[in-house]
């Protein structure tokens, strides 16, 4: 199976789609990358360079790989941090085509517009496009708690008002919502990840590590799909997810990594032992 994967790219590290691509590559899928910017480095490691890719470029790359008349190959659409405001629609448009060239298609948004320590980070007009365009429009949206909290106007102080924002984003048209970091009424040494969708409700919860690698929120959004894709319940697909990801970071963090050690901890995206609590709310 192929995915059409439309977020950033780094020179250095493992973010973006230079963390997906891998996963899902190592995970058995073809992976078109189409970056949405090419930086040397994640903008937290301080000095950067690189650039957005414009609007129009980003374009031009999907109408290269439409005229090759391939898209009905692709059964999925990922789609993650956009650049500028313009991209939102270039990517609104490509999942048009595939959803024209195979039905069946999905489009996962990680709607990337900030967190709770930093606030708003992407440029603005991007934070609309994800509420106002892409949340109604996308199969399955992975917001982190803070982004959950924009996109819906709602105040989270606990699971279940993260369960009723979550439910309302549902209701405009998502058909399932992960919600990650969530630490809203959980114990100060646990962190959450929140799962709706038609089937029914649940949370998982892992131990809260201090200080974690850039991109665990990426490679989430590539494990969730692959999940997905291969037609597993919404209960597994967010153990699945969780329990690779956080056996990563595990293992980023005791060797010391300022990244994810994705190429030499593979073997956890493959086969995870890393216990995970999962609980059904409803």
């Amino acid at each position: 199976m192929t995915i059409l994967a439309i977020q950033s790219q780094v020179v250095y590290g493992h973010v973006g789609n230079s963390a997906a691509a891998f996963a899902l590559q190592r995970l058995g899928f073809e992976v078109w990358p189409a970056p949405t910017a090419v930086l040397s480095n994640h903008p937290g490691h301080g000095a950067m360079a690189g650039r957005i890719t414009p609007a129009a470029e980003l374009a031009q790359l999907i109408d290269g790989i439409d005229r090759l008349g391939v898209l009905s190959r692709c059964r999925a659409v990922l789609s993650g941090y956009l650049g500028e405001p313009a991209n939102g629609p270039v990517v609104g448009d490509a999942v048009g085509r595939v959803r024209a060239a195979n039905r069946d298609a999905l489009w996962l948004c990680d709607p990337v517009i900030g967190d709770a320590h930093t606030g708003i980070y992407v440029a603005d007009g991007l934070p609309e496009f994800f509420r106002d365009h892409a949340a109604p429009a996308a199969d399955v949206l992975t917001p982190n708690q803070f982004e959950l909290a924009w996109l819906t106007g709602r105040e989270i102080d606990d699971v279940a008002t993260a369960l009723a924002a979550a439910d309302a984003l549902r209701e405009r048209g998502t058909g399932a919502v992960f919600c990650t970091s969530l630490t809203a009424s959980l114990a100060a040494d646990r962190i959450g990840t929140l799962a709706t969708g038609a089937a029914g409700a649940w949370l998982a919860t892992t131990p809260r590590l201090k200080k974690v690698p850039h991109g665990a929120g990426d490679l989430f959004a590539a494990l969730v799909l692959v999940n997905l894709l291969e037609d597993r319940a919404l209960p597994t697909v967010l153990e699945a997810a969780i329990a690779s990801v956080y056996e990563m970071l595990l293992k980023s963090v005791a060797g010391q990594s300022d990244e994810l050690l994705l190429v030499a901890a593979q073997d956890s995206l493959v086969g995870p032992t890393a216990a995970v609590e999962i609980s059904r709310l409803r």
